[in-house]
C-alpha cells in the first residue's frame, strides 16, 4: 500500500484503540514500531504537529458519537520541517455491535504545495496589481474626462509609462516564480494543451 492502513475503535473521551495497523511504503508516517503502537495508539502522534492532536480528538469524539465516516488532514514532523497527510476511515459494526473504523493515511504534501503556490499568485495577482492598475484608471480617467490642454495630456501620458514598466516587471517575476514552484513540485502537471482550449475568464468589453 502506499498509505498506511488501520483498524481501529473509538473511546469515548476520543482516544483510538488501535486493533490493526500496517506502516505501508512510507518510512516517515511513524517512528515507533508496530507493536508499541498496538500497545499504546498515542504512539502514531509523536510525530505530529502539536497543534493538529487537539482537533484529531475531537475528530475522534464526533465520529464516536454520530458513527461517521472521519476525514482529517494533519502535519506530521520530519527533519524539522512540515509534511501533510490525509486520514480517511469509515465505520463498520461488527458481529457483536461494536463500531469498527477502516481507515488508512497517505502523504498529501505535493498537493498540498501545489495548491498553496497558486492560491499565493492569485492572491499577488489580486493585491499586488490592484496598485498599478488603480494608477492606470486614475489617469485614463483624468485623460478622458479633464478638460487639458496638450501639454497636460502629454505629461499624463508620461505617466503610464512607468506604471507600465511596473506591471510587466511584476507578470515577469510572477511568472518566473510560477515556473520555479512547478518544477520542484513533483506532480509537474502542464496544463498548457488546456488553456487554449478553454474560454477566457477575461471578457473583452463591448
Amino acid at each position: 500500500m502506499p498509505g498506511n492502513t488501520y483498524m481501529f475503535e473509538i473511546e469515548e473521551n476520543g482516544t483510538p484503540n488501535i486493533l490493526f495497523v500496517n506502516r505501508g511504503t512510507e518510512d516517515f508516517n511513524f517512528t515507533a514500531d508496530l507493536e508499541e503502537i498496538s500497545r499504546d495508539a498515542n504512539k502514531v502522534l509523536e510525530v505530529w504537529y502539536e497543534g493538529d492532536r487537539a482537533l484529531f480528538h475531537e475528530k475522534l469524539k464526533e465520529a464516536y458519537k454520530s458513527e461517521t465516516a472521519i476525514s482529517f488532514q494533519y502535519r506530521i514532523v520530519v527533519k524539522d520541517s512540515f509534511r501533510w497527510r490525509w486520514l480517511q476511515a469509515v465505520p463498520e459494526k461488527n458481529e457483536h455491535g461494536k463500531v469498527i473504523w477502516y481507515g488508512a493515511t497517505r502523504d498529501i504534501t505535493d498537493p498540498v504545495d501545489y495548491i498553496a503556490s497558486a492560491e499565493q499568485i492569485l492572491f499577488d495577482i489580486s493585491h499586488v496589481l490592484r496598485r498599478p492598475i488603480s494608477s492606470m484608471l486614475g489617469i485614463t480617467t483624468l485623460i478622458n474626462e479633464g478638460d487639458l490642454d496638450p501639454e497636460e495630456l502629454l505629461h499624463c501620458a508620461r505617466q503610464l509609462h512607468p506604471v507600465a514598466k511596473e506591471m510587466d516587471r511584476f507578470m515577469n517575476e510572477l511568472n518566473s516564480t510560477y515556473e520555479q514552484k512547478r518544477q520542484i513540485n513533483s506532480l509537474n502537471i502542464d496544463f498548457s494543451s488546456l488553456v487554449d482550449k478553454r474560454n477566457s475568464l477575461f471578457r473583452p468589453i463591448d
